[in-house]
């Protein structure tokens, strides 16, 4: 075979691969500290009770347990379901129980997409990484002209669709261990795209599917502005859609 032969069948190996079955029935697993952010737990509510299609799975939370372990932990629990598809959450995330919908949306192009979120951490850039010519990741600047779908190097897990055949690729490379590895500097999420992108695996961004991440506050990316927005969430106070003063009950009724 010459090797204009080779690259034209690598080439078709490789769309062959992203193609796959589409998204499908999709598992959804989070990734959750000693408590849940309340922000979180209302978002949470909303995808189970209003984002999801019949077929789809809820997996049990990997709760207090290392990144990498407990990214482990529900890909474990994925493969034993039947669904085409996994989505990854974090308990710092804020998202509208369409995102999923809009992150199906998403080209079949792609075995990796994530939702747009900034980090959590000043200068709360977001996580949109992209290989920088003299090392490391860093942001392009012109994501708003990229939009709506980006293909990045690195795709956080934070709200994160993973096609089957990708999980399961990865984990081949290496049957002596699970899935998702580990290294100090691209941590369990940029290891596994850069796996995956070894398999001819595309990831990327979908930034429509805008979410929020959480400190004390809500850090949100704006696309056409090109900066981060911020909203603190005050639950205690508010009730419905309207924000009151906390009042004393009412004495009970003899």
């Amino acid at each position: 075979m010459s090797e204009q032969e080779q690259k034209q069948e690598q080439a078709q190996e490789k769309k062959d691969l992203n193609a796959g079955t589409g998204w499908g029935r999709v598992a959804i697993g989070v990734r959750i500290g000693s408590y849940p952010d309340p922000a979180f737990f209302e978002s949470w509510t909303g995808l189970i009770i209003n984002g999801l299609r019949e077929g789809d799975a809820v997996l049990m939370p990997a709760v207090n347990r290392p990144h990498a372990i407990a990214a482990n932990f529900l890909a474990t629990q994925f493969l034993q379901t039947d669904c085409d598809s996994m989505l990854f959450l974090d308990d710092d995330m804020e998202f509208g129980p369409r995102n999923l919908e809009v992150l199906r949306e998403s080209p079949q192009r792609f075995a990796m997409i994530g939702g747009l979120y900034p980090c959590r951490r000043a200068p709360f850039s977001p996580v949109v990484l992209l290989k920088k010519k003299d090392g490391g990741y860093g942001y392009p600047r012109d994501i708003a002209a990229r939009a709506p779908f980006i293909e990045t190097d690195v795709v956080g897990l934070g709200f994160t669709l993973i096609k089957r055949w990708a999980i399961e690729a990865v984990g081949k490379l290496h049957p002596e261990r699970d899935v998702f590895g580990w290294t100090n500097a691209l941590g369990e999420d940029g290891h596994f795209c850069e796996e995956l992108q070894s398999l001819g695996g595309v990831c990327g961004i979908n930034t429509t599917c805008n979410c929020g991440h959480r400190t004390v506050f809500t850090a949100r990316w704006n696309v056409e502005q090109g900066k981060v927005n911020m909203k603190y969430n005050n639950f205690g106070l508010r009730i419905g859609n309207t924000t009151q003063k906390p009042t004393a009950p009412e004495p009970a009724q003899e």
